[in-house]
């Protein structure tokens, strides 16, 4: 037992052999000087309890005489979280009772903020030299770009004041974020999107744009989006599209769609080609049943339909079946410097899908 902060410590026996203790009978917060300890001699034997009663070694109760103020600190720094506190405790060296009555007081003032009452804002990170700069990944400026014109934002300094800390005054304006008017800037940093974040599309089908600005007043930028068939349509802020622009396509091809945005201070324009495709539902190898030998013939593919959009043909003709001839066009003329049976195939590849047809020509 030790009544002086463990500066001292006796040494007390209560039971003739040693006692494997399984816990402490008490509750927290109780106050009595009468402490049961329970165990068991051996991993065979009954419970065992000891009770001990410390009243006898106490004759008198605490006096004010007998109390000390003591300063909460860490390593010196009287300052936790902002705040200095001031505890009432008994002295070491006094051994009284304190008394039911007895209540822990505490004083606790604030103290003047310093650095180290604030850590790094988000984006930001320590360097070595202890200050926080922005990381590799964050862009400071980019916090202003759902700023509008004639509001204001928090420019963060780089650093937070750390959660539940209560400084106050000191460099406190220093490092908390300020309050400024929302900057005009020029549109930057514009994307334009497929909902799917395809480049095709079927033919009838609704396709959805989707238009995001990086930087600029988005609510005082005009965005122009032009389908390239023909068909435009401009909104007056950016913030009018979040939820995508709708545009069905009635014809096949291959379309240039840009997305332009404006305001007072300049534009910036992006664009992307969309493919507009339908489904490729049968083929047929037009080729004539007889050739002559050394004599150019003509191979052609059909389609049904006959435009489905961007199309590859693959052509596997006579017996090299190693090496097939690629075309974007749909004919392809050959000679067969061999006589007898020949097989011509050809694969055509639209989209997701792959057909092939196959025919002989005989030689001679």
């Amino acid at each position: 037992l030790s009544f002086d902060e463990g500066r001292q410590w006796n040494k007390y026996s209560f039971t003739n052999t040693p006692l494997f203790v399984d816990g402490v009978l008490g509750e927290p917060g109780e106050e009595t000087l009468i402490m049961t300890i329970f165990g068991h001699f051996s991993h065979r034997s009954e419970w065992q309890l000891v009770k001990i009663d410390f009243r006898s070694i106490f004759n008198r109760r605490c006096t004010e005489a007998d109390y000390q103020t003591w300063h909460l600190h860490n390593q010196g720094e009287p300052c936790l979280m902002g705040v200095k506190r001031i505890y009432r405790k008994l002295k070491p060296t006094s051994r009284c009772v304190m008394g039911k009555t007895y209540s822990v007081t505490m004083t606790s003032a604030p103290c003047d903020c310093t650095e180290a009452d604030f850590e790094c804002d988000y984006g930001y990170e320590r360097r070595t030299d202890g200050k926080c700069s922005p990381a590799f990944w964050f862009h400071p400026s980019s916090m202003s770009r759902s700023c509008t014109t004639g509001m204001t934002f928090l420019n963060s300094t780089g650093y937070r004041k750390v959660v539940s800390n209560n400084c106050t005054a000191g460099v406190i304006a220093e490092y908390t974020a300020r309050r400024q008017h929302c900057p005009i800037q020029a549109p930057k940093g514009l994307h334009l999107v497929t909902s799917e974040g395809r480049l095709t599309a079927k033919l009838g089908a609704n396709v959805t744009f989707l238009v995001f600005l990086e930087e600029g007043d988005g609510a005082r930028t005009s965005i122009t989006v032009d389908f390239g068939d023909g068909h435009a349509l401009t909104y007056s802020n950016v913030s009018s599209i979040e939820d995508g622009i709708k545009h069905i396509y009635k014809s096949i091809g291959i379309y240039r769609v840009t997305a332009t945005g404006e305001n007072s201070l300049g534009s910036e324009t992006t664009m992307l080609f969309l493919h507009v495709t339908c489904q490729l539902e049968h083929i047929h190898l037009s080729a004539p049943f007889v050739a002559v030998r050394n004599k150019e013939v003509n191979l052609t593919a059909v389609l049904h339909p006959s435009q489905v959009g961007t199309v590859t043909y693959i052509w596997w003709i006579g017996n090299n079946s190693e090496q097939p001839v690629i075309t974007l066009g749909g004919s392809v003329a050959c000679t067969f410097s061999r006589e007898g049976i020949n097989t011509v195939t050809v694969q055509v590849s639209a989209g997701n899908t792959i057909l092939q047809d196959r025919k002989t020509i005989a030689v001679h």
